[in-house]
């Protein structure tokens, strides 16, 4: 049983002296002290608790930016290198490779001038090294114009080749274009460089190819930009025109050039009677368009119903009438068969025939009451016997059907098989249309009577 002393009151304890004095022998005194011990650590706990220190903050300390580091371009060119070492081709096809090799081992423009001028591949008239950022990456492609030293006696000038040059990555020469005149046709040639378009970045090249005939040359305009993969030709079509010439100009506001194309005449009998023309082609943010056509006055008849058929085709039939009537009434226009002295030539008839044919087709178009008169003279003019005669018939053929049906579309077919009728002889009308030479149009059967 254990004695739990007087002294203990709420853990208000008695000061030890007090206890040591009572009087009581020793272990009971060690045995009290012990109980003593236990009851001050039970008590403990209800003490206040201490306040916990509060930590004054440092001051925030500012920390000092660190330099970004500047990154040094790596460039694309190879180092130019004084110990580039030319090596001469063996044949002048072999020029665009050990070009390419030179400029690898950082040859430079002005001593590949220096070197093909020793070749006798670059003088004062023909040929020239330059240097220009086609791609906009800010490193320069280099343009190569040599021609060939055993071609200078040709009559249009040597023959010869146009080379542009880049960089690639790991500092590598590429060959990014080559046109080749091959011997005979006139090297090709830079009409103009720089910003042609007006890019932000990047410039272009206009560049003009030659392909000589017996008795023309076609002149082919192609203006080079970078797409980003490679060097390619911004014309929306083709432009090659005969004896032309190209000039890049600025007509209207915005920066971008345009381009004038004149084209010439071609210098054969059997081109036929022929027209200048002048375009213009501009700059629509993609590519280069054709967006004009001025073509000289209409000095042949064959001309006129050309200017009337297309016309006729867009539609405009007042214009087309007055165009198929020149061809009935000018007597200033020219018959290019009777001209030169054509065996039986007739088409100054074989053109009014055909005239007269298609102003049958407009009066019934418009609804015209004299529409008839067409048919009547055609059957006046061109009896039987008449070198024309065929067409004439045809117009009976298409005017029988017509009265018939009422029908324009039923009589056209009418009108075109007789055209096309070997009862008749075969295609015997749009032959004789079809001899004005290689430049002008041919007809079919089917363009007789073009209502469908």
């Amino acid at each position: 049983m254990i004695f739990i002393p007087l002294w203990y009151n709420r853990c208000t304890l008695t000061p030890l002296s007090a206890i040591m004095h009572q009087p009581m022998n020793l272990l009971r005194h060690i045995f009290q002290f012990a109980i003593l011990v236990g009851i001050l650590t039970a008590c403990g706990s209800t003490r206040p608790p201490e306040p916990t220190p509060t930590a004054t903050p440092s001051p925030t300390a500012t920390a000092t930016p660190r330099p970004t580091p500047t990154v040094t371009p790596v460039p694309l060119c190879p180092a130019p290198g004084q110990a580039a070492k030319w090596v001469a081709p063996d044949q002048f096809d072999g020029y665009p490779e050990a070009i390419r090799a030179y400029l690898a081992q950082g040859g430079t423009a002005a001593n590949l001038l220096t070197i093909l001028r020793n070749a006798s591949s670059i003088n004062e008239k023909w040929g020239g090294v330059s240097s220009i950022d086609l791609t906009g990456d800010g490193e320069p492609e280099i343009v190569v114009s040599i021609f060939d030293p055993f071609t200078t006696d040709q009559a249009a000038g040597p023959s010869g080749q146009l080379l542009v040059y880049g960089c690639a990555p790991q500092q590598q020469i590429e060959l990014l274009y080559a046109n080749q005149a091959p011997k005979g046709q006139l090297l090709p040639s830079v009409l103009q460089s720089g910003d042609l378009i007006g890019a932000p970045h990047g410039t272009q090249l206009a560049v003009v190819s030659s392909s000589c005939g017996a008795n023309t040359c076609f002149e082919k305009l192609e203006v080079l930009g970078w797409n980003g993969v490679a060097l390619a030709n911004l014309l929306a079509e083709p432009l090659d025109l005969p004896s032309a010439q190209y000039q890049m100009i600025q007509t209207d506001a915005d920066s971008a050039l345009e381009i004038q194309a004149q084209r010439g005449l071609q210098d054969s009998i059997g081109a036929g009677p022929q027209r200048t023309e002048k375009q213009l082609w501009k700059w629509n943010g993609a590519q280069y368009v054709k967006v004009k056509s001025d073509w000289s006055p209409v000095e042949y008849r064959i001309h006129a119903v050309y200017e009337a058929d297309d016309a006729f085709a867009a539609g405009d039939y007042a214009k087309a009438t007055d165009w198929y009537t020149r061809v009935l009434t000018d007597d200033n226009l020219k018959d290019w068969l009777t001209e030169i002295g054509y065996a039986n030539a007739h088409d100054r008839d074989t053109l009014q025939a055909y005239a007269r044919f298609r102003l049958l087709l407009i009066g019934l178009l418009r609804g015209d009451a004299n529409a008839g008169d067409q048919f009547d003279q055609l059957t006046k003019l061109y009896p039987e016997g008449s070198p024309v005669h065929l067409t004439q018939q045809m117009a009976q053929a298409f005017w029988n059907k017509y009265q018939e049906t009422k029908d324009l579309k039923t009589a056209c077919a009418v009108a075109n098989d007789y055209a096309n009728s070997s009862d008749n002889g075969q295609y015997l009308i749009v032959d004789d249309l079809n001899l004005f030479g290689y430049t002008n149009r041919s007809y079919t059967s089917d363009d007789m009577c073009p209502i469908k």
